[in-house]
This record gives structure tokens, C-alpha cells and sequence, in this order.
């Protein structure tokens, strides 16, 4: 069995309309996601896939390469490998494979 994640957040309406969804994965702050009512399921989108780079990093990779999101990847990746770089821990093995 995994472990269970408690998943909170709020969704608040500003003054000019648009929405702004806050979440956390229990004391980690996900990134805001603003955007109008239309965006909402693309805001949530995001959200979900913050949630999964953070717990399942390999995961994620996979992920974006099934997609053929290779922008998101590199980004993705770069971003592992300077975080690792700062805590000096090896960085896990992420390709970027094209087929």
C-alpha cells in the first residue's frame, strides 16, 4: 500500500471575476493557478500535474514523454537537476527519448 496524501485547497473569486485556486499537498504549497471560469479545468489540470511531479518525479517524466511535451520535459527536468544539485544528492536518470 502507498501512502495516503491529504490534497486541500480553495478556489477564490476576485474582484475582477477571475478565479485564483490555491492547493496543498499537506504543508507543501502547490503553485497558484489563476484564470477565468472557462480556464477552471485547465487550472485544476495544472494543479493535478504539480501534485505528481512533486510526489512521483520519474512518474512525471513518463508522463510528459508519452505526451510528446518535450518543452515541459526539459523544463521539467532542469528543474530536478538543480535542486538536486543544491541538496547534492545524484539526480534521477530522466531521457528524452523521441520515437
Amino acid at each position: 500500500m502507498g501512502k495516503e496524501r491529504r490534497v486541500t485547497g480553495e478556489l477564490i473569486q476576485g474582484e475582477d471575476g477571475r478565479l485564483t485556486l490555491i492547493s496543498r499537498s499537506g504543508a507543501l504549497a502547490l503553485p497558484e493557478q489563476t484564470g477565468t471560469s472557462a480556464e477552471l479545468p485547465a487550472m485544476l489540470q495544472r494543479a493535478a500535474e504539480s501534485l505528481y511531479a512533486h510526489e512521483q518525479p520519474v512518474s512525471y517524466s513518463s508522463y510528459l514523454q508519452n505526451l510528446r511535451r518535450w518543452a515541459d520535459l526539459e523544463g521539467f527536468a532542469r528543474g530536478q537537476i538543480s535542486s538536486r544539485s543544491r541538496r547534492r544528492s545524484p539526480a534521477p536518470a530522466i531521457g528524452r527519448c523521441r520515437s
